[in-house]
C-alpha cells in the first residue's frame, strides 16, 4: 500500500542530502527515520507504564547499586547454566545404553 505524506520542500532537500550521504533514496531513508521514532515513541510510552512497577523491597540484592549484583552473578561458575548439550558430569553407561535404544525406536 502505498500513502502520500506531503513535507516542505526545504525538508525533502535536507532528506535529500542526508540520504545521499547514506547512500540511498529519500523514501527509504524517510521510512528508517520513522520507524525508528515509532520504536522510541513506543519504549517511552512502556517506560510510562511501567513506572512504579518495581519495588526495592522485593530485591535487596540490588540495595547497593545493580553493578555489584551483575559482577556477582559474572563470575558465578557456569554451572549455575547447565549446558543442555554437553552434560556436566560423566553419564553412567546404563544411561547411555538407554538414551541410544530410545533413538533407534
Amino acid at each position: 500500500m502505498q500513502n502520500v505524506i506531503k513535507i516542505p520542500e526545504e525538508l525533502a532537500r535536507e532528506l535529500d542530502l542526508l540520504a545521499q550521504a547514506e547512500h540511498t533514496r529519500r523514501t527509504p531513508y524517510a521510512v528508517d527515520l520513522l520507524w525508528r521514532d515509532v520504536r522510541r515513541n513506543k519504549q517511552r510510552q512502556a517506560l510510562k507504564l511501567s513506572a512504579g512497577a518495581w519495588n526495592p523491597d522485593h530485591h535487596p540484592e540490588l540495595a547497593r547499586g545493580g553493578a555489584d549484583y551483575v559482577e556477582k552473578i559474572r563470575s558465578e561458575r557456569d554451572e549455575r547454566f547447565p549446558d543442555r548439550r554437553v552434560p556436566s558430569r560423566r553419564v553412567s553407561d546404563q544411561s547411555v545404553d538407554a538414551r541410544r535404544r530410545n533413538k533407534t525406536r
